[in-house]
């Protein structure tokens, strides 16, 4: 057992702020309604809170996997969705987030770690350099992308700063796993709108998403443990589009 200064630093090292049934129901909320959701995965699971709100609205025959990189919060996730696949290890390395046409739903609440927590000396958690490395492979392996949008996410994955938060290689790889007219629904911290190292993330999901609707945490009241405002963002996979002619038309929320 961790005593309570060494468990906060694990949380903090981990990103464990955990979404709970009221943000997990909240982002589920903002996606279509009435979706039939063959096939769900949160890369980053946690203890399961977004694939335990899916569950309650999909489909018995959804195939559902959730991949959670701590054994012991795995093992808590796993206990809660027995009719689900649970796989204990890193999301930037894991063969099975790779299929052959991509997910239906991508739905997550990517670790938040400052860069500078993320080369600590920890044997579990990967240091910033294997993150962008792993996620650089996976992205190769992925069979179901055009060699342009391949390219497109391999500069991205190569480019985006040092200085970014774990978030954004996440939301990377969370993008690359959406099949085509497939969802993406995603907690990410605010910054995202308003940090130069979240550029390429804004890039992406213009070039390649038809954002749907942004919910903003204007109270700082869904993670108050965090003391970080954050964002439900839901986009919709679409064909890449030049974006010179691009005329969104995105919803914006505040709650």
């Amino acid at each position: 057992m961790l005593n309570t200064q060494s468990n906060a630093l694990h949380k903090k090292r981990f990103g464990q702020y955990f979404s709970g049934e009221k943000v997990a129901d909240m982002l589920l909320s903002l996606l279509p309604k009435n979706q039939n959701w063959q096939t769900v995965i949160d890369p980053m699971a946690g203890i399961g809170d977004m694939l335990v709100s899916v569950r309650k609205h999909a489909s018995a025959t959804s195939f559902m996997l959730g991949v959670e990189i701590d054994e012991i919060v795995a093992k808590a996730c796993a206990s809660r969705l027995s009719d689900a696949t649970i796989i204990t290890g890193d999301a930037f390395r894991t063969p099975e987030l790779i299929t052959s046409d991509g997910w239906d739903l991508v739905i997550t609440n990517p670790p938040y770690v400052r860069y500078q927590l993320q080369d600590g000396d920890d044997e579990t958690m990967p240091s910033s350099q294997e993150i962008r490395t792993n996620l650089m492979n996976q992205i190769r392996a992925i069979p179901y992308l055009s060699d342009t949008e391949k390219a497109l996410f391999q500069r991205i994955s190569e480019n985006y700063s040092g200085l970014a938060d774990m978030a954004v290689p996440a939301w990377i790889l969370c993008a690359a796993l959406v099949r085509k007219n497939g969802y993406l629904a995603v907690v990410v911290p605010e910054t995202w709108l308003n940090r130069d190292y979240a550029t390429p993330i804004q890039y992406l999901l213009l070039k390649l998403f038809q954002i749907e609707i942004i919910a903003r945490d204007t109270n700082a009241s869904w993670f108050p443990e965090a003391l970080v405002k954050t964002c439900l963002v839901v986009a919709k996979r679409i064909d890449a589009r030049d974006l010179m002619d691009l005329k969104a038309s995105t919803h914006t929320t505040r709650i």
